[in-house]
Protein backbone atom coordinates (compact mmCIF):
# COMPACT_ATOMS: atom_id res chain seq x y z
CA UNK A 1 0.00 0.00 0.00
CA UNK A 2 1.44 3.37 -1.07
CA UNK A 3 1.86 6.74 0.77
CA UNK A 4 -1.07 8.26 -1.64
CA UNK A 5 -3.87 5.37 -0.22
CA UNK A 6 -3.54 6.31 3.38
CA UNK A 7 -4.15 9.63 2.93
CA UNK A 8 -7.05 9.03 0.61
CA UNK A 9 -8.16 6.98 3.95
CA UNK A 10 -6.89 8.96 6.06
CA UNK A 11 -9.40 11.86 4.76
CA UNK A 12 -12.13 9.47 4.18
CA UNK A 13 -11.82 9.05 8.21
CA UNK A 14 -11.38 12.32 9.26
CA UNK A 15 -14.43 13.38 7.00
CA UNK A 16 -16.26 11.37 8.56
CA UNK A 17 -15.63 11.71 11.82
CA UNK A 18 -16.18 15.52 11.15
CA UNK A 19 -19.68 15.21 9.87
CA UNK A 20 -21.07 13.04 12.91
CA UNK A 21 -19.33 14.92 15.49
CA UNK A 22 -19.05 18.72 14.17
CA UNK A 23 -20.00 20.52 17.12
CA UNK A 24 -17.61 18.07 19.39
CA UNK A 25 -14.36 19.48 19.62
CA UNK A 26 -12.59 16.88 21.50
CA UNK A 27 -13.17 14.55 18.72
CA UNK A 28 -12.40 17.25 16.23
CA UNK A 29 -9.31 17.83 18.27
CA UNK A 30 -9.10 13.26 18.38
CA UNK A 31 -9.33 13.55 14.54
CA UNK A 32 -6.44 16.34 13.52
CA UNK A 33 -4.12 13.96 16.49
CA UNK A 34 -4.56 11.05 14.65
CA UNK A 35 -4.20 12.93 11.25
CA UNK A 36 -0.60 13.78 12.18
CA UNK A 37 0.40 11.00 13.90
CA UNK A 38 0.00 8.78 10.76
CA UNK A 39 1.44 11.63 8.48
CA UNK A 40 4.40 11.34 10.68
CA UNK A 41 3.94 7.70 11.18
CA UNK A 42 4.66 7.70 7.08
CA UNK A 43 7.29 10.46 7.14
CA UNK A 44 9.37 8.80 9.52
CA UNK A 45 9.08 5.31 8.22
CA UNK A 46 10.62 6.37 4.80
CA UNK A 47 13.95 5.53 3.91
CA UNK A 48 16.49 8.69 3.43
CA UNK A 49 18.15 6.55 1.35
CA UNK A 50 16.94 4.04 -1.07
CA UNK A 51 20.28 2.15 -0.49
CA UNK A 52 21.30 0.47 3.01
CA UNK A 53 24.51 -0.81 3.87
CA UNK A 54 25.51 -4.73 3.70
CA UNK A 55 27.49 -5.63 6.94
CA UNK A 56 30.18 -8.46 5.66
CA UNK A 57 31.76 -10.78 7.67
CA UNK A 58 35.21 -12.13 6.90
CA UNK A 59 37.61 -14.34 8.76
CA UNK A 60 41.02 -13.50 8.68
CA UNK A 61 43.86 -14.82 10.88
CA UNK A 62 41.07 -17.46 12.85
CA UNK A 63 39.51 -13.92 13.58
CA UNK A 64 36.06 -12.88 13.10
CA UNK A 65 36.44 -9.30 11.11
CA UNK A 66 33.77 -7.15 9.06
CA UNK A 67 32.96 -4.26 7.10
CA UNK A 68 29.76 -2.17 5.95
CA UNK A 69 29.57 -1.49 2.17
CA UNK A 70 27.80 0.77 0.20
CA UNK A 71 26.59 0.23 -2.93
CA UNK A 72 25.77 3.44 -4.82
CA UNK A 73 22.59 3.62 -6.17
CA UNK A 74 23.38 3.94 -10.14
CA UNK A 75 25.69 0.73 -9.85
CA UNK A 76 25.51 -1.85 -12.62
CA UNK A 77 27.92 -4.91 -12.61
CA UNK A 78 28.76 -4.65 -15.98
CA UNK A 79 31.16 -1.22 -15.48
CA UNK A 80 33.62 -0.90 -13.22
CA UNK A 81 33.78 1.67 -10.88
CA UNK A 82 35.91 2.76 -7.59
CA UNK A 83 36.46 1.29 -4.35
CA UNK A 84 37.06 3.59 -1.74
CA UNK A 85 37.62 2.27 2.07
CA UNK A 86 37.09 4.80 4.93
CA UNK A 87 38.45 3.69 8.12
CA UNK A 88 37.63 4.88 11.65
CA UNK A 89 39.31 6.02 14.53
CA UNK A 90 40.89 4.80 17.88
CA UNK A 91 38.11 3.72 19.67
CA UNK A 92 35.53 4.22 17.11
CA UNK A 93 33.01 1.68 15.17
CA UNK A 94 32.47 1.35 11.41
CA UNK A 95 28.83 2.32 11.90
CA UNK A 96 29.47 5.63 14.29
CA UNK A 97 32.26 6.80 11.85
CA UNK A 98 29.71 6.71 9.05
CA UNK A 99 27.04 7.90 11.16
CA UNK A 100 28.74 10.81 12.89
CA UNK A 101 32.40 11.66 11.38
CA UNK A 102 32.37 10.52 7.70
CA UNK A 103 28.94 10.17 5.75
CA UNK A 104 30.18 9.29 2.49
CA UNK A 105 26.90 8.07 0.59
CA UNK A 106 25.94 11.02 -1.45
CA UNK A 107 29.03 11.25 -2.80
CA UNK A 108 29.17 7.71 -3.74
CA UNK A 109 26.17 8.46 -5.24
CA UNK A 110 26.92 11.13 -7.33
CA UNK A 111 30.67 9.96 -8.16
CA UNK A 112 28.95 6.21 -8.31
CA UNK A 113 31.95 4.40 -6.00
CA UNK A 114 31.70 1.37 -3.79
CA UNK A 115 32.12 2.69 -0.40
CA UNK A 116 32.97 0.42 2.91
CA UNK A 117 33.36 1.16 6.06
CA UNK A 118 35.88 -1.59 7.90
CA UNK A 119 35.92 -2.24 11.85
CA UNK A 120 38.57 -2.36 13.83
CA UNK A 121 39.75 -5.16 15.95
CA UNK A 122 39.93 -4.80 19.78
CA UNK A 123 43.34 -4.03 21.47
CA UNK A 124 44.01 -5.93 24.65
CA UNK A 125 42.66 -2.28 25.89
CA UNK A 126 39.57 -3.19 24.54
CA UNK A 127 39.63 -0.41 22.58
CA UNK A 128 39.21 -1.15 18.63
CA UNK A 129 41.93 0.24 16.26
CA UNK A 130 43.98 0.17 13.19
CA UNK A 131 47.42 -1.91 13.85
CA UNK A 132 49.96 0.54 12.38
CA UNK A 133 53.40 -1.63 11.73
CA UNK A 134 55.54 0.47 13.76
CA UNK A 135 57.13 0.32 17.67
CA UNK A 136 53.92 1.74 18.96
CA UNK A 137 51.49 -0.66 17.80
CA UNK A 138 48.93 -1.54 20.15
CA UNK A 139 48.76 -5.03 19.25
CA UNK A 140 49.37 -7.79 16.75
CA UNK A 141 46.46 -7.89 14.61
CA UNK A 142 47.39 -8.14 10.81
CA UNK A 143 44.97 -5.30 9.58
CA UNK A 144 46.92 -5.09 6.69
CA UNK A 145 46.44 -8.68 5.58
CA UNK A 146 42.59 -8.12 6.63
CA UNK A 147 42.50 -5.08 4.30
CA UNK A 148 44.22 -7.21 1.53
CA UNK A 149 41.71 -9.95 2.26
CA UNK A 150 38.57 -7.78 2.40
CA UNK A 151 39.62 -6.33 -1.05
CA UNK A 152 39.69 -9.27 -2.59
CA UNK A 153 36.51 -10.50 -1.56
CA UNK A 154 35.14 -6.89 -2.74
CA UNK A 155 36.85 -7.57 -6.75
CA UNK A 156 35.18 -10.86 -6.59
CA UNK A 157 31.54 -9.64 -5.33
CA UNK A 158 31.33 -6.64 -7.29
CA UNK A 159 32.80 -5.57 -10.33
CA UNK A 160 35.79 -3.37 -8.90
CA UNK A 161 38.39 -1.05 -11.05
CA UNK A 162 41.74 -2.20 -9.56
CA UNK A 163 43.29 0.72 -10.51
CA UNK A 164 40.92 3.07 -8.77
CA UNK A 165 41.26 1.87 -5.19
CA UNK A 166 41.16 4.80 -2.58
CA UNK A 167 41.63 4.89 1.38
CA UNK A 168 40.39 7.67 3.80
CA UNK A 169 40.60 8.00 7.69
CA UNK A 170 39.98 9.51 10.60
CA UNK A 171 42.66 10.03 13.43
CA UNK A 172 43.99 7.05 13.84
CA UNK A 173 42.27 5.32 10.44
CA UNK A 174 44.21 8.25 8.96
CA UNK A 175 47.72 6.68 10.02
CA UNK A 176 46.77 3.72 8.95
CA UNK A 177 45.63 4.78 5.55
CA UNK A 178 49.25 6.36 5.47
CA UNK A 179 50.58 3.15 6.02
CA UNK A 180 48.71 1.52 3.65
CA UNK A 181 50.13 3.84 0.97
CA UNK A 182 53.52 3.50 1.99
CA UNK A 183 53.44 -0.44 0.78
Amino acid sequence: MDSIHYFRQLDTLTELILRVQTSNVPMIMTALKLRLTVILVLLLSTPISSQEFEQINLVHDGMNREYLVYVPNEYDDSIRIPLVLNFHGFGGTAYDHYKYTSDMTSLADTANFLLVYPQGAAGSDGYSHWNIADENSKSDVDDLGFTSAMIDDLIQTYNVDTLRIYATGFSNGAFFTYDLACR
